[in-house]
């Protein structure tokens, strides 16, 4: 692994992973596989940090029958502003990724040998926002997951939640989620639903 600073307000570092082993547990255990990872950071202003992330990792493993491939992958970007007064800060990612496998396995119905190919792309994306009212606070936010390839999927979690101060130890909170999952090939396990909760908090 190493690590550097480029220039003020920017720093890298990068890890390089490579293994090999002469037996296996599981058809799908690491054997003989690479992995690699690279990191930024940059800082635009006092307020306002940008980062990426990039990571890589190839596997084989030649005594699963047929030699057993993987390749999985996955990159991701964020931003963070966090202004000077603290009143309001803003947290925004964005993350895809990709997976990759190849194995033989025998069908049941013919006992023929076959090969399973298994292929998944996502993007992921996240953010949360902070505001610091007079009397109380209000943060909203939540992610989406969207997938394709051999089973696409899609998941949504928004959230909002409010929260008020009524006396020095008492206080009111409410929070609102919502939760909808879908998946195309399997309609039967999609499901939407929302949540409220609100109540009092006591402090001491």
């Amino acid at each position: 692994s190493a690590s550097w600073r480029v220039f003020k307000g920017l720093t890298a570092a990068a890890d390089f992973e490579w293994g090999s082993s002469g037996s296996e547990y599981f058809r799908t255990s690491l054997y003989d596989y690479k992995k690699v990872r690279v990191f930024g950071r940059y800082d635009l202003t006092s307020t306002i940090h940008l980062s990426g992330d990039y990571r890589i990792m190839g596997n084989r493993n030649p005594l699963a029958g047929n030699p057993y491939k993987s390749l999985s992958h996955e990159e991701s970007a964020s931003i963070q502003w966090m202004p000077a007064g603290k009143k309001v800060d803003f947290i925004g990612t964005y993350e895809h990724c990709g997976f990759q496998t190849d194995m033989s396995y025998l069908d049941p119905g013919t006992l023929i040998s076959t090969i399973a190919n298994y292929r998944e792309y996502c993007h992921d994306v996240s953010a949360t926002a902070n505001l610091k009212l007079k009397r109380g606070s209000i943060s909203a936010g939540g992610s989406a997951l969207l997938t394709s390839g051999s089973r696409p999927t899609n998941y949504y979690q928004p959230l909002v939640k409010i929260s008020v101060p009524i006396t020095h130890n008492l206080g009111w909170f409410a929070i609102w989620q919502y939760y909808g999952f879908g998946e195309t090939y399997y309609n039967y396990e999609s499901f939407q639903t929302n949540l409220i909760t609100t109540g009092l908090r006591f402090s001491r």
